[in-house]
């Protein structure tokens, strides 16, 4: 097909809750398939995220934070992107935090497709849905057809062993399983000049950042009914000495478990009708362990501090969507979700924070698809959310698009979202540094964009958008005045705008490419300064190609990074990263193999580090190795 031809089939369900053309959908699109993830030699959701347009991603040696928008404050957690796996909310409800590295309950090998859906969208997914919903589409067991294993080693002597099992049996039961084991023992040494000094080490942390991982995600499809399970478990030591530890101690870690079990029945209730129903249970629990020297007059007394967040939760969620006369089309929907557990815990040799809680949400919204003629498309989307712990808030969404042509589309867009403050904004209280504060309100962004996307031909397609965007009520931690505590507070405000351009071409053979560039300004309204961790440019590039006279593709991508501010005010120099990827097709039945190596040219860049962390900015990985193989039966 040419490229003008698939993106007539091309088809995206994140945008509207149901699948319709990406030219259709009422919000700027990315899709990554399966096989560019392969080609490009992608491990982790965070690397496929650092190189869709307009999204970077920073590494604190514990967590991935994605940006967007020139929004990615260190330390963040992901609370203003919304992550779906088939459309179930994976955001936890105690953080509101979305996993994006090895954290992630479950491993690429068992993903047909991301989609990337850029914009406010809390008018239809409610909290959380403020930068962008990032929509993960699992395979069916028919597409896996049989026992597919993709063992991988890499550099540090790093090892992954994904195994996934699906097929269709005669009765029409589609199953598939994916399990995986990763284990990443990490770099012998790490230096950090801020502990420079013989009493840590001269600055070497020593075998403190490895990490493992498993994970295990099931599906069970039948006639209309699915029955989807999920469970991964993380272990991350943590070299970086964070929230003022004892530095090289390979004690300091943190571990997160997340998990659902989710049924969801669709259905045709009447003709040109959809409907579609979800329950679901989740848990989510996280382990923080901190060692601390409590010793006085030069004499070490080493103590661990533990922190912990138990959440549990269930809901349900229904909606229909159906095809009106003259080509409208309606979606109504409701759902709810009850806070079984919110529980925090913090405590060494006494008991600093012991708190348990429990609430409810619930949400009900309405989007129509307005065909005003055969060029002009007008979606309106409303939703109204209820919260225990603030009350209620409305959020719209409204998209004209127009069709001046076969291959052109302008999309006209407008949106609000907002966050719901979390449990730990909420309810944190240490009773020495740090106080909670029940009172917060939500955060609130009102953003505009306009987009075009034009064919060129049969093979290229330009995508070029300018956007602006204002947010308000920002939880941001800060002193108390009345007693110097930290507590979290409702207070900033950031304006925004920038431009996006991005030229893709495919042709026949499997040649591939694409390349973007996003100038963005970012500054916080009150000090007039340019956001933290906020580049103004960032350039993006991808080219597949396949190699002559072979089954080979090789896979070579480039990501430039501008410098970025640090908390302290200082900057992080720009970098421009090089991966290669060779990856070989099915030269025999069952088997292919891949080779791939990140920052090719060993260039020493680093991202800015958070507030709890002594270093102003965290050096990352020069050169690294990893090879892999698929295997089937």
């Amino acid at each position: 097909m040419s490229l003008q031809d698939l993106l007539q089939v091309e088809v995206v369900s994140g945008a509207s809750r149901y699948e319709q053309k990406v030219t259709r959908a009422p919000a700027p699109v990315s899709i990554v398939t399966a096989a560019e993830i392969h080609a490009l030699g992608y491990t982790t959701l965070a690397e496929v995220l650092a190189g869709v347009r307009g999204f970077y991603v920073s590494y604190d040696r514990n967590y991935s934070y994605v940006g967007s928008r020139g929004f990615s404050p260190p330390g963040d957690y992901n609370t203003r992107v919304l992550l779906l796996v088939d459309g179930h909310r994976l955001n936890d409800n105690v953080y509101d935090s979305a996993a994006l590295g090895p954290e992630l309950p479950l491993d690429l090998s068992v993903i047909d497709r991301i989609e990337v859906i850029r914009g406010p969208s809390s008018s239809l997914y409610g909290a959380s849905a403020f930068f962008a919903v990032v929509n993960i589409i699992t395979r069916n067991g028919e597409a896996v057809g049989g026992v597919q294993a993709d063992p991988a080693v890499g550099s540090f002597a790093s090892v992954a062993s994904p195994v996934t099992v699906g097929g269709r049996t005669k009765g029409g039961l589609e199953y598939m399983v994916e399990g995986s084991l990763y284990r990443n023992p990490g770099p012998d040494r790490l230096y950090y000049r801020e502990f420079d000094s013989p009493a840590t080490n001269n600055g070497y942390a020593n075998n403190a950042d490895g990490e493992h991982a498993e994970r295990l995600f099931g599906k069970l499809q039948r006639g209309g009914w699915t029955l989807n399970a999920c469970w991964g478990s993380r272990e991350k030591t943590v070299p970086t000495g964070s929230y003022k530890t004892v530095f090289n101690d390979a004690r300091n870690g943190t571990t997160d478990q997340r998990g659902f079990l989710e049924l969801v029945r669709e259905w045709a209730p009447a003709p040109a009708t959809q409907a579609q129903a979800r329950l679901h249970y989740d848990r989510y629990r996280y382990d923080g362990s901190y060692v601390y020297d409590f010793g006085q007059s030069g004499a070490s007394d080493l103590v661990i501090n533990h922190d912990v967040a138990d959440g549990e939760w269930w809901g349900a969620e229904a909606h229909i969507a159906r095809v009106m006369r003259g080509k409208h089309q309606l979606l109504c929907g409701a759902e709810f979700e009850h806070d079984l557990r919110q529980d925090q815990k913090n405590w060494d040799r006494a008991v600093y924070l012991d708190d348990h809680r429990t609430g409810w949400r619930a949400g009900a919204y309405a989007q129509g698809e307005l065909a005003l003629h055969a060029r002009w498309l007008l979606n309106v989307g409303l939703r109204q959310d209820v919260y225990e712990s603030f009350g209620g808030t409305t959020n719209p969404r409204v998209a004209l698009i127009h069709y001046p042509a076969r291959t052109t589309t302008v999309k006209l867009l407008y949106g609000r979202a907002f966050r719901a403050p979390n449990a730990y904004e909420l309810h944190y209280d240490d009773l020495a540094t740090q106080k909670a504060n029940p009172a917060l309100g939500p955060e609130n962004i009102e953003a505009a964009e306009a987009v075009l996307e034009q064919g060129i031909g049969s093979h290229v397609r330009t995508t070029a958008s300018v956007f602006r965007y204002a947010t308000r009520n920002l939880i941001s931690l800060s002193q108390d005045p009345a007693d110097s505590m930290l507590m979290f507070h409702n207070l900033d405000q950031v304006r925004a705008w920038g431009a996006e351009m991005e030229l893709e071409s495919q042709w026949a053979g499997g040649l591939h490419a694409r390349a973007s560039w996003t100038w963005q300004q970012s500054k916080n309204v009150t000090t007039d300064a340019r956001l933290v961790n906020s580049p103004a440019h960032l350039v993006r590039a991808a080219l597949i190609v396949p190699l002559p006279a072979s089954d080979v593709l090789a896979g070579l991508e480039l990501r430039y990074t501008s410098q970025r501010r640090t908390v302290a005010g200082g900057q992080v120099p720009g970098f421009l990263l090089t991966n290669l990827t060779l990856s070989r097709g099915t030269w025999q039945k069952g088997f292919s193999a891949s080779l791939g190596v990140k920052n090719l040219f060993n260039i020493e860049y680093s991202d800015p580090a958070s507030e709890e962390q002594a270093m102003e900015s965290v050096p990352q990985d020069g050169r690294t190795f990893w090879a892999g193989v698929r295997l089937g039966l």
